[in-house]
């Protein structure tokens, strides 16, 4: 009986009139359009409408066409009858066209038995754009619809559902009894009811559409597209609702995935990159509009690499994991934890003040530093430098805010690494000077700034030179001349050392061998050359220091390497093979700066050492600090009676060179006879003429 009405309502709604009869032509059907096209022609007809009154206004040659068409019992195929003309009294000439065809309505429970639907199509120019209204091709698009489709009565019960509502929902027409409202919820929490927003838009504009939440037979629920359009008869009063339901679930949850993926690190779950620059964009707009203060922490592991290239990177990964997962679970749920990539984490810690922060991050390096259960090494100590930064003391934009988080995580690994580091004004002039050194020392290499200044060695007794220590400047367009102790730091940092050096290596041995071509050198004179550990570690060192010393006049017992104390301390296998293959090139290896290290006696003892060098800043204090005179005193005792040889630095007064010569230091170097001086000035000061 439902499908009965349902049908009714449908066949009275359509736009165009239209009669459905039995095999013996009486009328079942005359939909309101129908009415109103014969009533308007001729008021005098009866009604219910019978179309057999049509043909007593159609011309004789339509009468004809249209009787034939009605007499039979309905052709296979929908007959259309173009360019029929009415001619009703007091209407005038009015062009229709018709459609006949047969029709089963039993599928739609409408009656029983076949019968004969038909269609009259005003015209409208022109006929081949035309395209009729079929009532029987719209009941097809509702059964075989992949959208589910719901017809509701005016109180929102359900009346007809097509087969992908049950699809979807497993909710039949007769296992669903409540209102179709009731199924619905809002698509996402916290958007209040649904049902009353969705009923004030289709009182005021007939229709609505939006997502909503789905629910179904199974009790969970199906994310979905809801179009709702408000059904009325031919005098505008409510009949119903019609639905268009289509599914998002699938569709939402491959979106979502996508980006999970786009927004979270694979290895860790946590955020990656691009989602935090847009948290932390919005929490900079948040704080300046409520007047907050957030705080942003930057942690780098420190020796990260070493577990990567020892254990392997699966155990690096697992490192990885284990250190965001701490990170998260030593902050608050309201915090932000992402991983940047590589060994970097950043967290974001919204309405927090800086006592607290700093509190925070201090515990957060505690707690990494507790042991890590690792594949290989079950009692790992994992370290962290952490930079932290307060919006808006220290920046007040994201960009500032995370550069400045950065400059003061490298701070921290500056200052011993395993700490924390709050970013100060200061600390981002330092970097700002060291970034800008770090450019201008790039193209000082480049552009020829670099020189090679000549230091005289003399022996104490007489004053008479032995030789010289190469010792490298820089001519700043500028600052003027620098010394290395001012630029070689950031020439560290920046991997701008071993290039350096080995211009030095390069420009020095050729200086030399121009001097010594020209008999200037003396064959009793050493040539001291500063290097680093480093430099002997790479690949070609070695082979460029044997192509340099085959040079025609050059002797390789001129040449004493020296490299600081600290690199004596415990060399690597590799260094010490370095070490001895130097020795057999007959060139001699000096401990620099000897006594401001770590570097054990021992060293002395086993590694080819063929002299030490007493560092200025004890030689400069023997005068004033008696434990400075006394250690002096001591180290050349010990180095004479080692056998090895013995200079010291920085000697600048008639008094220092006395108290060295009363110790038995032989040689020295320093401003009581000469600074650095360019080649040329040296050379006219202190080489025999050519």
């Amino acid at each position: 009986m439902r499908h009965r009405a349902d049908f009714r309502q449908l066949f009275e709604l359509q736009p165009v009139p239209s009669w459905l009869l039995d095999d013996s032509g009486r009328t079942l059907l005359a939909n309101a359009q129908a009415r109103a096209l014969l009533a308007g022609i001729d008021p005098r007809v009866d009604l219910p409408p019978d179309p057999w009154q049509l043909l007593s206004l159609l011309s004789p040659k339509d009468r004809v066409r249209l009787r034939g068409a009605l007499s039979e019992t309905g052709p296979p195929v929908p007959v259309r009858l173009d360019e029929l003309w009415l001619e009703g009294p007091g209407h005038g000439r009015l062009p229709l066209d018709a459609l006949v065809r047969r029709f089963d309505p039993g599928r739609s429970g409408a009656h029983r038995g076949p019968g004969v639907l038909l269609q009259l199509l005003e015209r409208q120019a022109p006929p081949s754009l035309e395209l009729p209204r079929d009532p029987l091709m719209s009941e097809t698009v509702f059964l075989n619809s992949n959208d589910a489709i719901v017809v509701t009565d005016a109180q929102g019960r359900l009346r007809r559902v097509n087969p992908a509502f049950e699809r979807l929902t497993g909710f039949s027409i007769d296992s669903w009894q409540g209102r179709f409202a009731e199924l619905l919820q809002p698509a996402r929490a916290g958007e209040g009811e649904l049902e009353p927003t969705i009923l004030a838009v289709l009182g005021r504009e007939g229709r609505w559409s939006g997502e909503a939440r789905l629910r179904t037979a199974d009790a969970s629920e199906r994310l979905v597209r809801l179009s709702l359009t408000a059904l009325a008869d031919a005098d505008g009063c409510a009949q119903g609702y019609m639905a268009i339901i289509g599914d998002l679930t699938e569709s939402r949850r491959a979106s979502d995935e996508i980006l999970r993926l786009a927004t979270t690190d694979s290895l860790t779950g946590l955020p990656n990159r691009a989602l935090f620059q847009d948290r932390l964009n919005q929490s900079v707009l948040l704080a300046q509009r409520e007047q907050q203060t957030f705080a942003l922490l930057f942690a780098d592991l420190d020796h990260f690499k070493e577990v990567n290239d020892t254990l392997g990177h699966a155990v690096g990964d697992q490192l990885l994991i284990v250190i965001g997962r701490r990170l998260r679970e030593a902050v608050r749920d309201m915090d932000t934890v992402a991983r940047l990539g590589g060994d970097e984490f950043v967290m974001l810690l919204p309405n927090i003040s800086r006592s607290h922060a700093l509190d925070l991050a201090e515990r957060l390096v505690s707690q990494l530093n507790e042991p890590i259960a690792l594949e290989g090494m079950p009692d790992y100590r994992a370290q962290v430098s952490v930079g932290l930064v307060m919006f808006p003391d220290d920046g007040d934009s994201a960009e500032a805010l995370l550069r400045h988080a950065d400059q003061a995580m490298y701070a921290a690994k500056r200052a011993g690494r395993n700490q924390l580091q709050a970013y100060t004004p200061e600390l981002g002039q330092h970097m700002r000077q060291t970034f800008s050194q770090h450019q201008e020392l790039r193209a000082a290499i480049e552009l020829g700034q670099l020189e090679v200044h000549w230091q005289p060695k003399f022996r104490l007794s007489d004053m008479a030179v032995i030789g010289a220590e190469a010792l490298l400047r820089w001519r700043h367009p500028r600052l003027g001349l620098l010394c290395c102790c001012d630029f070689l730091r950031v020439a560290e940092q920046h991997q701008l050392l071993a290039t350096i050096d080995s211009w030095v290596l390069r420009t020095t041995l050729q200086q030399l061998e121009t001097w010594a071509g020209q008999g200037r050198w003396p064959a009793d004179w050493k040539l001291a050359l500063n290097q680093s550990a480093s430099d002997l570690r790479q690949p070609h060192w070695l082979e460029q220091l044997q192509q340099l010393l085959e040079r025609p006049g050059l002797n390789p017992a001129w040449l004493e390497l020296e490299l600081p104390e600290a690199a004596w301390s415990h060399p690597a296998p590799e260094l010490q093979e370095r070490l001895r293959q130097c020795r057999e090139l007959g060139v001699s290896l000096l401990i620099d700066d000897f006594g401001t290290g770590y570097a054990s006696l021992s060293c002395l003892r086993q590694l080819p050492v063929s002299g030490v060098k007493i560092d200025a800043c004890f030689v400069q204090g023997m005068e004033q600090y008696e434990s400075d005179r006394v250690l002096v005193e001591i180290l050349c005792q010990l180095v004479r009676r080692l056998g090895l040889g013995l200079l010291a630095e920085g000697i600048e007064t008639e008094a220092q060179r006395e108290l060295l010569l009363q110790m038995g230091c032989p040689h020295g170097q320093g401003y009581l006879l000469s600074p650095a001086l360019p080649a040329a000035e040296f050379a006219s000061r202190f080489l025999p003429p050519a």
